[in-house]
């Protein structure tokens, strides 16, 4: 379906790979739905949620590298980094790409995407196509790409804040590290917390708690499950 007044393709489900793989570039899972405007592709979850971002201008870095949003509503962006030849990422890493985290305490790579307007630029058309389409007259579309469009303007920035805030009450706070392994299934995972603190204090760690280690009672764990 293609509306050539708003110059949007609105693609309402696709389909992708059903089970996690490597590959050279960061692949989507399951059903989908996809909203392309000249400059950008915008990936959503069957619920209408922004779930990534990609650039399809020619200033845009590289065609593998995309912002992708988390449940606890961060965005991180995975880039090839400088050299993704045998001779760089993938001879010391093992992976095609790299996941650059939002926040400092996190930050392994020294890939700064902040600093570029290219990359930055992509929230600013986030914003733009949101305010299209709210103004768009939803009757120039099928009638599946308006409850597209429907949940899409329900999941408007103020409601993934409020969820993701609920997600880090669960817990009990934001998750401040996870395992490495876990960029293998694109950060797709439910947090769980069975302890605070750390055993140990290195003076090396950035991701250090005040608390002293404590493991959580049984009934905090399970209402974090209920929940």
């Amino acid at each position: 379906m293609y509306n050539p007044l708003n110059s949007l393709a609105v693609n309402v489900e696709k389909q992708s790979p059903r089970k996690p793989i490597k590959a050279r570039f960061p692949l989507r899972y399951g059903k989908y739905s996809e909203i392309k405007t000249p400059e950008y592709e915008f990936i959503f979850n069957l619920n209408g949620e922004i779930k990534f971002i990609r650039g399809l201008n020619a200033n845009w870095p590289h065609p593998a590298e995309q912002f992708k949003r988390t449940d606890g509503n961060d965005w991180v962006y995975y880039t090839v980094g400088d050299d993704s030849s045998d001779k760089g990422i993938i001879s010391w890493l093992g992976e095609y790409y790299l996941p650059c985290l939002p926040y400092q305490s996190n930050t392994v790579w020294k890939i700064d995407y902040f600093s570029n307007p290219a990359v930055m630029n992509a929230f600013g058309a986030w914003s733009q196509l949101y305010a299209d389409l709210y103004m768009t007259p939803k009757n120039r579309f099928h009638s599946k790409a308006r409850e597209l469009i429907d949940s899409i303007l329900d999941n408007n920035d103020k409601v993934l804040h409020e969820r993701s805030q609920k997600l880090h009450s669960i817990t009990g706070g934001r998750i401040s590290v996870l395992p490495p392994d876990t960029r293998h299934v694109d950060y797709e995972i439910i947090p769980l917390n069975i302890a605070d603190g750390c055993l140990f204090h290195c003076k090396f760690c950035c991701v250090k708690s005040e608390q002293q280690f404590q493991t959580r009672p049984k009934t905090d764990i399970i209402e974090q499950i209920r929940q």
